[in-house]
Formats: structure tokens, C-alpha cells, sequence
């Protein structure tokens, strides 16, 4: 109970006996407080034997919640009295602080296994458990009575063969004590707990042979028969004690992982970044989790879906070039590993909700033919978020399904709301001894068909922004903040499933905002310099944060590097996999970093190599350098929010689930500096290498190559070595047999 030894309380003499004034000290802390303080529910079985002279001894006054069993060192088997000094005698046995009367009769063996079996079933598994469960057998009854060793028949003739009378008695003993054990065990099982439970089992002492206390037990071949008790009892929880703790952690059961991709979400475009768009429950994860704020992915969609998956640069998979259109035939490559393949090596359950992007144009590249059990969503890259249709190159069609089959019932309802609704349906319907993998892939933000409504939401969520005057960027705030509502919703259906605890929800965006008009796009990613598909900072600078009640360290801001890539090494790691069986991985794992705030990992970041495009820019240290044709000169400025930066940032109280969080959070501030008057004109990536010192000019103003030659070139030589590894990108033309007038009105596979 202590952990300390009994010369340090007190009880290193003896037992404690029935009417002696005495007990375990109060100011001793006892492992139901300490485990409670953890989040436990303590519940204690059987035996105490700590003292109760005084009411606050007793188990359910030191952080037990419940205790059935007694107080005293022995007592009848049956009949539940106990034999003190003299002629004192009584009754002991209580159900925590009451006399129980009705069980008399009943053998204390079965009473205490199936006592426990009770607590196990009506265990709120939202809490870990700890269950002490100190068993009466297999020590003597009382001096005095006729049945010192006491056992029901039908286990004594287990026996036939024992001559010895109390021996045979005492064997009937030890096998229920032996049945009772596995009938716990089984109920554990049953319900669900047993691959995240941590089973102890242990005696108190030596048994008492040599006729010790007329009782028939044996330690041969070593010497000698008991050490006291009690004495035991304060170091080391006993009386052949089965201690059952069902552990919440990495080590005892994997955790449950819920990565969630927000699509085009800039870095503006949110509160964690001090954005006026209002994200109460993003911003709480974020705060009370880890905020990533040197972390990077692919200027676009489909490289960083791949990196995610694979844990591979998309240079290395053929993706680093666009997207995968909607009837381009090839995805990513079969040969590719995935991250529901890897899990589901771990025992994991494996489901996608929402959007796929990595290629369909044969059946065997969708998502439920590559490790997942289940896909409720699309194949493409964007559609129509009510109608869920798809524009292609001269081409529509339906693009919804349920595993491999279309669904043609949800027209007219928002896909923001109909992911979280499905991601929240897979967690209820979760069958919890297994751990579980929830990939919830969000159509939010992205564009919708170009020629449509590029900017949808449902105008509850619009109206939450009444003082957004321009009209495209009041759209895209309801589309932001009906996002964020879906998380909290899914959040909230993990903490009601008893789920969170043992859970990592990692939150990322695939790439930096469409801004300056991009796709008929509002996002923003002020101040950073540049727009989703550009090498710039608010191309490849993302949103992310991980939040776990299983990070040893939480609620800071971490500054290290990180890039997309390092999630499929670190979350395996999480999920108790060796690293080292994954293949040809470009990503680290950080989770002792992540969770320790620990010293960076990385040291640097291949952006990307574009051979078709001819751009590339890699990350090295503090410096960063930038060449090529980045947009064509379009998308290569800074574009402030229109309706301004929010100075005065406020929590909102949000609801209930924001409320159990703590609100001690501050938006991350970018400090960029006085804009030069040349930052337009200094850098000229087409013409010649651009380098900045990202740390101290994290807006990209300073060119600085023209002062730092040597550094140029290291990054260059960089370059040169990446480039040596990379593979041909896999892009393929368009292919008309894709159209979905030839399938039916909808994307399908074609070859």
C-alpha cells in the first residue's frame, strides 16, 4: 500500500489484532490516493488487515471507493465472524461502511471473485481501474471452530488421492482460489479490458506449514514456514492477493490514433494564430496538447496525403508533382506500404472518412482495397459539398461512397457535418479490445467545383461572423468554423465512449491556404509570404498540433522541425511497433521529443524538387533556399486577411467540452519585422537562388544569398543530393475513359 518498508511505519512486529488500538498510519499516502490522483477508480476486495480502530482506518475513508470484504486478520469462511482475544466474537464482513448480514453461508472465495466480477462489468471504462482483490484463502479460519481449513466439497474431491485430511481440505482450498482467479480473468475478457490490464499476483508470506495455525500448507524445498502477515502487507499488497490494474497507457494497450486533415487551411485561418475566423475547440486541443510551430508538409494536396501514408518525400513515391486529377490513370504506387497496412499489423481497426486523393483508376488503389476496413467519402480531389458531385477536365460526375458502393442518399446534406456524424458512428460502434485507427480526412476548406459555389457552408455557421464584410472571406469563416464545430462533436463522442484517454488526435492541414483568389478561394495565411502551391512559408508552413492525455508533457509550443513525413515513424512508435521494420522512411520519430519536449530530431527539410515545374527549396538549419519558377509570379506576395488582424484576441466560452479545458492559451505570434521596401524585388527565385534565416525572418523579406555565398551553395550541394535519389514523377495525362457518363454518372474505377 506504501511502498515503504515496515520499519518505516511502524509495522515491522506482527500482525495487527482484532481489538488492538492501532493501524497504518493516516499520514502514510496509500496506492488508491496515489492512483486516484491519476484518474483511477479504486475499488478494494476482500482482506484488509490494516487497522479500523478508528473509523478513518478503514478502506473506504483512504481512497477506495468501494470495499466488500473485512477488516480483521481471519475469519470463518462461511459464516463471516471472527475470533479475537478471549471471548470476543463477531461478525465481520461489510459492504463498505455497512454490516452485511445475507451472506451467510456463502464461501468467501466465490463471494469475493464474484464481487469483482461485478465491479469489472459496471466499470465506466472513461477512467482506469484499479481493482486490489485480497483473497481470504488460503489462510486458516477461525482458532476456535470446527472448519479451520474450509473449502465446499466438490473442490476437496478434486483430490481423491491426498490421505492427509487437512491437506486434502487445504488443496480443495487453493483450487478455488484457483477457479476464482480465472473466473475473474475471464470477466475481464468479456468486457473488453483484459489487453489493457496489468495482473499482479502475490502472497503475503510463506505458508503456514507444520501444523501453524492448524493449517496444512507446504513451502518445500525451503526452510522454515511464515513471515508475519502484516508485516508484508505494508510494502507489498498480499494474503495471495491478485491485484488487477488496468492501465491507460502506450506500454499496456496501444492507443487509439484520430489524425484529422483539414484541407487548404491556411495559417490565418485560425485562432491558435490569432486569426478573427473563431476556432474555440481547435484552440483548446491545440493549447492543451502540443502546438507545432516550426512544422511542415507539401505545398499540395496529393504529395502530402502520400507523405502521411507512407512516410515517404513524395519525391521518393513519384508525387511531387500536382495532383492526381479525376481521370489521370495511375495513384500512389501498390507497392507502397500504407499506414492502416502497418497498424493493422498491431491488431489495429483501421477506417477513412472523407476524402481519398491518392488515385482510383483501378479498383485495387481505393482505400478499402490498401488496409482500411471501411471508407465513407470520395476518391477526388474536390466536389460540391452538398451534392457531393465532381468537375473533372470537360467532365461531371457523382463522387460518394460507402466503402465500394455509391451512395446516392445524402444529396443536399454538408460534408463537414456527414464526416463528423460517420467518424462519430465508427467510434460508438468501435469494438474497444481492439485499439482503433480513425483516418478523418475533411473536405473543409477546399474550394468547391470551379463554375459553382467555390465557397460553401450552411448559413448558421455564417452568421457567426456579422462584422466580415467582404462576402468570399464571411463564407470561408462559416466554412472554418463549421470545421471546428466537427472536431469538437468528434472529440466529444471519444470522451463519451470512455475513448479519449487512451487516444492521440493529431490535427494537420495538407498544405498552406489558397490565397489571392487561388480556386476562387478566402483563406489566408497572414503574415506569412505566399499561397498554397508555392515554395514560400504559407505554402509549406502548416497547421498542426497533437493533443494526448498519454504525452508525458503537454500544453507548450514546440519549435523544433517537424515535418509530415515523421507521422507514420512516430505514431508506429506510439502504437508499440519497431520503427525500424518500415520501409525506406524519410520521417523521424518524434515522440520522445513530442512528448518529453525534448531536443530537435531534424535538423533539416527537403521542401520539394519539382523536375516538370523546375522549382525546388530545402530547409537546412536556420536557412531556407528557394529557386525556380515558384507560381509563375502570381502567387509570390503577402496577403493580409480583409477584414484585418485580431489584436485583441478572446477566449469564447464554447461548450461544455471547451469548458474542461484550461483557457491559459495565446495565439503564436509571427514576428516578421519591418517589411523592406524592396521585399517584392530582392528575391527573384527564376533568375537566381533566394536564401533567408527562417528564425529571424520567418515572412521571408531579407534575401540574403548575395551575403552568404557559402551558405548558397551548402544548400545547393543539398539539393544535388536529394535530387540524385528521387524517382520520375508518375503524372499521366488525361484518359477519357474515365469519363462518368461511360459508368454511370459517377467516378469510378476504369482499368
Amino acid at each position: 500500500m506504501t511502498g515503504r518498508h515496515p520499519i518505516h511505519t511502524g509495522l515491522q512486529h506482527r500482525v495487527i489484532k482484532e481489538s488492538a488500538p492501532y493501524g497504518l498510519a493516516l499520514n502514510e499516502t496509500i496506492m488508491p490516493q496515489y492512483l486516484n490522483e491519476l484518474g483511477y477508480a479504486s475499488h478494494m476486495i476482500g482482506k484488509w488487515h490494516l487497522g479500523f480502530f478508528k473509523k478513518d482506518y478503514v478502506p473506504t475513508m483512504r481512497g477506495f471507493d468501494s470495499h466488500f470484504g473485512y477488516y480483521t486478520g481471519k475469519e470463518d469462511y462461511f459464516d463471516h465472524t471472527s475470533q479475537g482475544p478471549g471471548d470476543m466474537w463477531g461478525l465481520d464482513f461489510r459492504r463498505n461502511l455497512d454490516v452485511v448480514r445475507t451472506d451467510d453461508e456463502q464461501y468467501s472465495t466465490t463471494l469475493f471473485a464474484t464481487e469483482a466480477s461485478d465491479v469489472i462489468r459496471a466499470h465506466n471504462q472513461s477512467k482506469p481501474l484499479f481493482l486490489y482483490l485480497a483473497f481470504q484463502a488460503v489462510h486458516a479460519g477461525n482458532y476456535g471452530g470446527e472448519d479451520i481449513i474450509a473449502a465446499p466439497q466438490k473442490y476437496v474431491d478434486r483430490y481423491p488421492h491426498f490421505k492427509n485430511t487437512s491437506r486434502k481440505l487445504f488443496a480443495g482450498m487453493v483450487s478455488a482460489l484457483d477457479e476464482a482467479v480465472g473466473n475473474v480473468t475471464a470477466t475481464l475478457q468479456q468486457a473488453g479490458m483484459l489487453n489493457d490490464s496489468i495482473i499482479v499476483f502475490t502472497t503475503d508470506n510463506g505458508g503456514p506449514t507444520n501444523g501453524y495455525d492448524h493449517n496444512a500448507a507446504c513451502n518445500w524445498p525451503l526452510r522454515r514456514r511464515i513471515f508475519w502477515c502484516a508485516v508484508n502487507r505494508t510494502m507489498k499488497p498480499a494474503l495471495i492477493t491478485v491485484l488487477l490494474l488496468v492501465c491507460v497507457t502506450s506500454q499496456a494497450k496501444p492507443p487509439n490514433i484520430i489524425f484529422i486533415v483539414a484541407d487548404d487551411l491556411g495559417w490565418g485561418d485560425v485562432g491558435f494564430h490569432g486569426s478573427k475566423i473563431r476556432t474555440p475547440y481547435l484552440d483548446k486541443l491545440a493549447y492543451n496538447g502540443i502546438l507545432l510551430n516550426n512544422y511542415y508538409v507539401s505545398p499540395i494536396c496529393t504529395p502530402t496525403r502520400s507523405a502521411i501514408m507512407t512516410g515517404r518525400h513524395p519525391i521518393h513515391t513519384g508525387l511531387q508533382h500536382g495532383v492526381i486529377g479525376e481521370s489521370t490513370p495511375y495513384g500512389l504506387s501498390l507497392n507502397e506500404t500504407i499506414m492502416p497496412q502497418y497498424l493493422n499489423e498491431l491488431g489495429y481497426a483501421s477506417h477513412i472518412v472523407g476524402k481519398w486523393h491518392l488515385g482510383f483508376f483501378t479498383k485495387n488503389h481505393v482505400p478499402t482495397m490498401r488496409g482500411f476496413d471501411s471508407h465513407f467519402g470520395y476518391y477526388t480531389g474536390k466536389e460540391d459539398y452538398f451534392d457531393h458531385t465532381s468537375k473533372g477536365p470537360g467532365m461531371w460526375g457523382l463522387d460518394f461512397r460507402r466503402n465500394l458502393d455509391l451512395v446516392r442518399t445524402d444529396d443536399e446534406q454538408y460534408s463537414t457535418t456527414l464526416f463528423a456524424t460517420e467518424a462519430s458512428d465508427v467510434i460508438r460502434a468501435h469494438n474497444q479490445s481492439k485499439p482503433l485507427f480513425l483516418y478523418l480526412a475533411f473536405q473543409a476548406v477546399h474550394a468547391g467545383n470551379p463554375g459553382g459555389d467555390s465557397i460553401q457552408a450552411p448559413q448558421k455557421y455564417v452568421d457567426r461572423f456579422p462584422d466580415f464584410k467582404d462576402t468570399q472571406r464571411k463564407l470561408f469563416a462559416g466554412v472554418v468554423s463549421a470545421l471546428d464545430e466537427a472536431v469538437a462533436n468528434v472529440t466529444a463522442t471519444l470522451q463519451q465512449t470512455g475513448m479519449l484517454n487512451n487516444s492521440i488526435i493529431v490535427f494537420t492541414t495538407d498544405n498552406g491556404g489558397p490565397t489571392n483568389g487561388y480556386d476562387n478561394n478566402a483563406a489566408c495565411n497572414w503574415p506569412l509570404r505566399g499561397c498554397k502551391n508555392t515554395m514560400w512559408e504559407g505554402g509549406v508552413r502548416g497547421n498542426g498540433f497533437i493533443y494526448s492525455p498519454l504525452l508525458s508533457t503537454s500544453g507548450y509550443v514546440q519549435d523544433n522541425m517537424m515535418h509530415i513525413t515523421d507521422w507514420l515513424p512516430t505514431l508506429y512508435h506510439a502504437a508499440g511497433g519497431d520503427v525500424g521494420k518500415l520501409r525506406n522512411q524519410d520521417g523521424y520519430n518524434l515522440w520522445e521529443m513530442l512528448s518529453n519536449d525534448g531536443e530537435a530530431v531534424r535538423n533539416e527539410i527537403l521542401h520539394n524538387i519539382d523536375p516538370l515545374q523546375n522549382f525546388s527549396a530545402i530547409r537546412v538549419g536556420d536557412y531556407k533556399l528557394v529557386m525556380g519558377d515558384i507560381s509563375g509570379g502570381r502567387d509570390d506576395s503577402w496577403y493580409p486577411p480583409p477584414e484585418g488582424e485580431d489584436t485583441n484576441f478572446k477566449h469564447p466560452s464554447g461548450s461544455e467540452f471547451v469548458k474542461t479545458f484550461n483557457t491559459n492559451g495565446h495565439p503564436v505570434d509571427v514576428k516578421c519585422g519591418k517589411k523592406p521596401v524592396d521585399a517584392e524585388t530582392n528575391c527573384q527565385p527564376e533568375v537566381s537562388p533566394c536564401l533567408f534565416h527562417i528564425p529571424s525572418d520567418p515572412c521571408e523579406f531579407h534575401n540574403i544569398a548575395s551575403t552568404n555565398p557559402d551558405k548558397v551553395q551548402a544548400l545547393l550541394a543539398r539539393l544535388d543530393v536529394y535530387r540524385k535519389t528521387m524517382v520520375t514523377p508518375a503524372n499521366k495525362p488525361s484518359d477519357p475513359n474515365s469519363d462518368p457518363r461511360l459508368h454511370g454518372g459517377a467516378w469510378t474505377w476504369w482499368l
